[in-house]
């Protein structure tokens, strides 16, 4: 779904190539929230669902915008790298700070110091999009500039 949104928007304006993203992640938030805060199962998966395909989102449009901006001899490079680091950050740091602002919660709201904590880390979600807000501010140029530099590249190469 995001990489068809994103193919589709892109071609309007390249711009959505950043901003879907960003949206995508603001859209989690509310649904992550009101599944943390569901007084039911059922409720916590009617409001996940959302969240969830709405988080997978951005996937699509951050890695082909990466391939996009890059000559063709730094891609797999650069995609290994932005794998390593999402993982690292979001499998790695993500789990783990989760679990230290619930245990430093714990004294206070007992067993709500998970629900808090992963309400908490949402706060993130704000800053990511923030960050794609921002590249869409310089993404066609950015896009643009890459096409030229891969052009005369290639041209001058032969």
């Amino acid at each position: 779904m995001g990489g068809y949104l994103g193919e589709h928007l892109g071609r309007t304006d390249q711009r959505w190539y950043a901003w879907l993203p960003a949206v995508s992640v603001l859209l989690t938030i509310p649904f992550t929230a009101a599944a943390l805060m569901a007084a039911s199962s059922l409720w916590t998966l009617l409001f996940i669902l959302p969240s969830s395909i709405a988080a997978a989102a951005y996937a699509a449009p951050v890695f082909a915008s990466v391939q996009s901006l890059l000559d063709l001899r730094m891609r797999a490079m650069a995609a290994a790298i932005l794998f390593f680091t999402a993982n690292l950050i979001g499998l790695g740091f993500g789990p783990l700070v989760v679990g230290v602002i619930s245990d430093l919660l714990m004294a206070e709201y007992g067993d709500e110091s998970l629900r808090i904590a992963l309400l908490f880390v949402l706060v993130f979600s704000v800053w990511s999009s923030s960050h794609f807000l921002l590249a869409g501010k310089t993404i066609r140029q950015d896009l643009s500039r890459t096409r030229e530099i891969t052009w005369v590249g290639s041209v001058g190469g032969s």
